[in-house]
This record gives C-alpha cells, sequence and structure tokens, in this order.
C-alpha cells in the first residue's frame, strides 16, 4: 500500500476512486493542494500507531510526519490556482483596499525573515509542539495583537515619547479612563506563499529535567523534538492604520515596528535568534 499521506485525505480518495491505481494518486495530489493546511495540521496529521487503541506517536513518527507536511505544504504555492494561494492573495487585496480607502492614513511595511520563524509552539498537539495557522487560509500569520505588541516593546525600549498616544495607555487606576490608542495594526500575512521546515531541539538530560536524576549526566540519551518552523528569506507584509487619520502616526508606528522586528524579533524562541526580520 502506498505510504500514508494524510488519513482524511486517503478514506476520501478511497471511496472516490479505490485503493489503487494513478486516479488515486491524482486525486491525493489534488485534495492536498485544496484543504487548508492549518486544519489538516490540527486535526488530521499523520502521527499515530496502528494499534488499538492508536500508539503514542515516538519522536521517529512526528519526525516522518512533520517532514510530509512541511513537503506538501510548500508544495501548495507551486501549484497553479490552488486554492490556499487564492485565499493569500485576497487577504493581502482586502487589507490594501482597506488602506487606500483611508486616505492616505494607513502605512506598510514588508519585512524579510533573517531567521527561521516559530510561533505557537506552546499548542496542544499529538506531536507535543504546537503551530499556528490562520484558521481561514491555512498559512502562518502574525496576528495584529502580537505586531502591536512588538512595536509597543520598540517604543518602550526607545523611550518613545508619542508611544501613548499610538497605543493607548500602558496602565490605568480605579479613577484612570483607559482608552484606546490611535494606531492599529492588521494581522501580517506571508507576501507569496511560504515555505516550511522542520527543526529540532535536542534535550540531552530528560532525566535530571524530568526530576528524575539529581544531576545532568552524560550517559543520559538525548531525546529530539521536532517541530515547525517558516523559512528564512520569507516576506512577510505588516500594514496599520490612524484611527484619526494621522499620517504621522502610522509613519511611526511602522519605524518602531521596523526597529521591533529587527531587534527583537518576532514569534518563538527570539532569545536564541528565531524570527528576526530585516526591513
Amino acid at each position: 500500500m502506498a505510504r500514508r499521506i494524510f488519513c482524511h485525505q486517503r478514506e476520501a480518495v478511497e471511496r472516490l476512486f479505490g485503493t489503487t491505481g494513478q486516479d488515486a494518486q491524482a486525486g491525493i495530489k489534488r485534495m492536498r493542494s485544496a484543504s487548508n493546511a492549518g486544519l489538516v495540521w490540527n486535526r488530521y496529521l499523520d502521527v499515530w500507531g496502528d494499534g488499538v487503541p492508536p500508539d503514542i506517536p515516538r519522536s521517529a513518527d512526528s519526525r516522518d510526519a512533520l517532514m510530509t507536511f512541511a513537503k506538501d505544504f510548500s508544495e501548495r504555492g507551486k501549484l497553479p490556482g490552488a486554492a490556499p494561494l487564492r485565499l493569500l492573495n485576497a487577504v493581502h487585496a482586502r487589507q490594501v483596499r482597506a488602506l487606500e480607502r483611508l486616505r492616505g492614513s494607513g502605512a506598510t511595511l514588508q519585512a524579510e525573515l533573517e531567521t527561521r520563524f516559530a510561533t505557537g509552539l506552546g499548542g496542544p498537539h499529538p506531536t507535543d509542539v504546537g503551530f499556528t495557522f490562520d484558521r481561514s487560509v491555512g498559512v502562518p500569520y502574525l496576528p495584529g495583537s502580537s505586531v502591536k505588541g512588538i512595536a509597543r516593546a520598540a517604543a518602550r525600549l526607545l523611550e518613545d515619547a508619542a508611544q501613548e498616544v499610538l497605543f493607548g495607555p500602558e496602565e490605568t487606576g480605579a479613577s484612570e479612563k483607559a482608552w484606546a490608542g490611535d494606531v492599529v495594526f492588521l494581522d501580517a500575512y506571508p507576501v507569496a506563499w511560504p515555505r516550511l521546515e522542520v527543526d529540532v531541539i535536542n534535550c540531552h538530560h530528560p532525566a535530571y529535567y524530568g526530576g528524575k536524576a539529581s544531576y545532568p549526566a552524560e550517559t543520559e540519551d538525548p531525546i529530539p523534538v521536532y517541530f515547525l518552523t517558516v523559512a528564512a528569506g520569507t516576506t512577510f507584509a505588516f500594514r496599520v492604520r490612524s484611527r484619526s487619520a494621522a499620517k504621522e502616526h502610522a509613519a511611526r508606528a511602522v519605524e518602531l515596528l521596523r526597529f521591533g522586528l529587527s531587534e527583537l524579533g518576532a514569534g518563538a524562541k527570539t532569545a536564541v535568534g528565531y524570527g528576526a526580520f530585516t526591513a
């Protein structure tokens, strides 16, 4: 039997085309190009064993499943007319139209990843390491709230005098009225269909970190942990707008965001070099 791709795709193709033959493989390819990768990742990634109940996935099983998923995901951008690619282009078109209707009060920044980007690693998943996909498009993205956090952290670091005007008050008390800042940050998406890569962390002292040993010993067997990342070289589009139609506010927010993306990074594991951008 041909190697399983994704369990839900295999079952659907068998119902339509049967279990063997070129038609079945063509059906799997068509479904792979049209399916939502985020849904596949969250619900249908084939990491379980064949036992009853299914076996808990081992590290090697997770690696193979992630490698297959990353390869299939990356190939979606090469398929002409693929539904996920059309959805991504539609998101960018909607954001561009939104900024155009604001009569110059919006601004756009395109930034390219210098290092791999990881996000949502702490989310629940059978592989024990999560990842965040946009639910509608099925593509890695940065929520607007996260983008705002990066820009605000940059403003705090630079002691920018306009940070309260741009972002609102950082702290409020019972006698103080909270209010929203003037700048709105849209979700950031890759400009083109991105490529996913599998990375690995090796825990060399699992017994020590798990509380089963009083000291780290070199006799322990390392346990590799595999996880998804967005490949370096991927370009994201960051778009902001001013509620009051103040061009200088949107421009200043973009400059703060530029500093934050290059100096602080985005996503997970920024302390060890992940998620660094250049713009």
